[in-house]
């Protein structure tokens, strides 16, 4: 499937849906689909006037342009920017959220860990790293299930801060957007999966007001190697 940047797709269809909406005004009317009323007779002296259909055209293309904008992830963002105001003006709330989710939260400060970037995975490592000393030091708190065989059946519980010195959260989470949650897990380097259960947890949760608090005091780091 082609994806075409939002730029690009604002620019294309705004003045598509704008000639759209008025061929479909002049049918409806030459039709006589409109009820005899003063709205009709308003719109029929529009379609006339030539500022009139400039204002329509206008009207339709900004709401296109708002449309696709609305869907776009971009940060910069209309959507984007009016969404992170409100949640600045809002109280924070201490919810769980799933562990994947701190990379859209990571895109909006400007971390940049698509996987397509070649410098992301680098970035996502860093990133990591800062969470886990915030998880050892009870400044994030973690959720997550007990690894084990069947993993339906564990409750998630809270994570000891004290879990995190010993262990890290798995590489390869944050950078890859085909990982599921529950592939979430904290890890040990060098480790075999086998001696890891019972021992760790997987399917991880965060503090929604935690992590939100750390992205904002953390700077995004470069992802190449040996750059300060």
């Amino acid at each position: 499937m082609i994806k075409i940047p939002p730029p690009i797709a604002q620019i294309l269809l705004a003045p598509f849906a704008a000639i759209f909406g008025q061929f479909a005004i002049v049918f409806a009317n030459s039709h006589g689909w409109y009820p005899q009323n003063q709205l009709a007779n308003l719109m029929n002296d529009a379609i006339n006037n030539e500022a009139a259909r400039w204002i329509i055209f206008a009207l339709l293309s900004l709401t296109i342009w708002l449309i696709v904008d609305f869907f776009s992830y971009r940060e910069n963002s209309v959507f984007s920017r009016l969404r992170r105001t409100l949640t600045k003006l809002r109280p924070h709330s201490d919810n769980q959220i799933p562990y994947i989710q701190i990379r859209d939260l990571a895109n909006l400060k400007g971390w940049n860990l698509s996987e397509r970037d070649s410098t992301a995975h680098n970035r996502a490592y860093d990133l990591q790293t800062i969470i886990r000393q915030a998880a050892s030091d009870g400044e994030l708190k973690v959720w997550g299930r007990r690894f084990e065989s069947p993993l339906g059946t564990n409750p998630l519980l809270p994570i000891p801060k004290e879990h995190f010195q010993e262990y890290e959260f798995q590489h390869g989470v944050l950078n890859y957007l085909n990982v599921s949650n529950e592939s979430a897990r904290t890890d040990k380097l060098g480790a075999h999966e086998k001696d890891l259960v019972g021992h760790v947890f997987c399917d991880l949760h965060v503090s929604r007001r935690d992590i939100q608090q750390l992205l904002a005091k953390v700077k995004p780091t470069s992802g190449i190697v040996g750059a300060s």
